[in-house]
């Protein structure tokens, strides 16, 4: 949980008001809930909050005079009487007094539990040298296999002092030379398994590099973590050394993978090292969803023992069943020529939104220019997915498409998302005849509609002087007529200035 501005100015009022009696500070329910907030917090999110923490106290400085900002370093041994000693001595160590944060730490270094860690950690990174040598120390005094498990627990700190600029980094280097470490073996094994996402992917890793003869069981392990980043790691780490003889057992639950490029950089692997074995897995790269995998396979069809893809996606369009034709129509469109467009043509009347929204996206790609008006139907697709598909087809072709079709389209009683998607093409046609449609959507009972034609208006006069292009006398009429009808819906000035605009050109 990651603690917000509100969370943040919370805390810091409980604790302002509650410090002005230590005692009641430490017994009352206060500090119960200023423990609870801080012990739900990740290492990370500690971080940010000591940040913060020093962002804000100065919002605070209305209180009495015996408040958190007035905190002295006699008042932390008083906070090390509570029994949320370790969260209220943790905060104190956020504190923008250096001799606070000392004596913080000084109380900090008494305690070995491990909650006591990430403030350490924290600290490490101190502006003031004297509160970095005495943290310094107390973390070297606990790089030790018996303090192990609460170092990987708080790995994420350690990895962040990489980026930090006043700690020594050799600490990274320490830490995780310890965990690699054959006594720590049980630790990093329990910490592949670790709610903490950071912490299994860390465990993963220097797993790896500790035992290299145990390759081919940490990735049998990884794979089944639920963090595909854990998994594109492994298959990116693993692969490359893993012998030829080794590779089928190892790459074939990666083929598999929902996480494309883990299926992606494993069917590279299986067809450099492996072509024997990897003719089946690449026909069916060739009819995956994701084009990454379409094109990955399609640099090895000698090695899938296909002579041409684009016969290939025409046999399946023709014999394959839907979940392969949507792959096939993708593929036509990536491979074949103008002259395939009857293949794919039909299938923008499917009764299937995923079909229709593939045939859409081939033949934006076979022929754009020859089937503009035919996308500009599929533009009113009652499925968002569809008529954004063809929104994306033709948006480098939007001049060249009749402004009539796009603004009888706009007009009508089509959904929000036909409508927008017909304004967005409106705004890439030319300078000056897009401005009467816009000016009247700003009036549209539609506010989304209403809020996207001001905003467009608003970079049109931002961008003016980046076209050259003069309105025609045409357009001047049109213009000056629509200003007349609705400009108490238009951003603020945009009328003046856009009178002033066309007087240069007509007086």
């Amino acid at each position: 949980m990651k603690p917000n501005a509100s969370e943040t100015s919370e805390l810091l009022n409980k604790l302002a008001k509650s410090a002005s009696w230590w005692r009641r500070f430490f017994e009352s329910n206060d500090a119960e809930e200023i423990h609870q907030i801080i012990s739900e917090l990740s290492p990370l999110d500690l971080a940010t909050l000591d940040q913060r923490v020093r962002d804000s106290w100065f919002g605070y400085s209305y209180y009495n005079l015996n408040n958190w900002q007035k905190l002295q370093p006699s008042d932390v041994g008083r906070l090390a009487q509570s029994k949320f000693a370790t969260s209220l001595i943790g905060l104190a160590s956020f504190h923008f007094s250096g001799y606070v944060r000392e004596a913080a730490v000084a109380e900090l270094a008494s305690q070995r539990t491990g909650k006591e860690l990430p403030f350490l950690l924290i600290r490490l990174n101190d502006w003031v040298s004297q509160v970095r040598e005495a943290v310094a120390k107390e973390v070297r005094a606990r790089i030790e296999p018996d303090y192990a498990v609460h170092l990987l627990a708080n790995i994420s700190l350690v990895l962040r002092l990489r980026l930090c600029g006043r700690v020594e980094k050799k600490f990274v280097d320490d830490i995780c030379a310890l965990l690699k470490r054959a006594e720590c073996k049980d630790v990093l094994q329990a910490g592949t398994k670790s709610k903490d996402k950071t912490v299994r992917r860390i465990s993963f890793q220097l797993a790896a590099e500790a035992e290299p003869s145990s390759r081919t069981a940490i990735i049998r392990a990884v794979m089944t973590d639920p963090d595909a980043v854990a998994r594109s790691w492994a298959v990116r780490h693993f692969l490359p050394d893993v012998s030829p003889d080794e590779l089928p057992g190892v790459v074939e639950p990666m083929l598999k993978d929902c996480f494309m490029p883990v299926r992606r950089d494993a069917l590279w692997f299986a067809a450099t090292k492996r072509p024997d074995i990897a003719k089946q897995p690449l026909r069916e790269a060739l009819l995956d969803n994701h084009i990454s995998m379409r094109e990955t396979a399609r640099q090895f069809l000698g090695v899938a023992e296909v002579k041409s893809a684009r016969d290939f996606y025409a046999d399946t369009i023709e014999h394959g069943n839907d979940k392969q034709r949507f792959a096939a129509i993708c593929g036509i469109g990536e491979t074949g020529k103008a002259v395939d467009v009857p293949l794919v043509a039909p299938f923008l009347n499917s009764p299937l939104t995923k079909i229709r929204r593939a045939a859409a996206y081939a033949i934006g790609r076979l022929d754009l220019e020859g089937q503009l008006l035919k996308l500009v139907v599929v533009l009113s697709d009652s499925k968002p997915s569809v008529s954004r598909e063809a929104l994306k087809a033709l948006q480098t072709k939007a001049r060249h498409i009749p402004l009539a079709e796009l603004e009888n389209l706009f007009a009508g009683e089509a959904g929000f998302h036909i409508r927008r998607n017909v304004l967005t093409l409106i705004l890439h046609t030319d300078k000056w005849k897009k401005i009467p449609t816009l000016l009247k959507a700003c009036a549209d009972k539609d506010a989304r509609i209403a809020e996207q034609a001001s905003k467009a208006l608003r970079v049109w006069s931002s961008n003016y002087n980046s076209s050259f292009a003069e309105p025609t006398r045409e357009d001047f009429q049109r213009i000056s007529v629509a200003l007349s009808q609705f400009e108490p819906y238009l951003p603020h000035g945009f009328a003046v200035e856009l009178r002033a605009c066309l007087k240069i050109y007509f007086k």
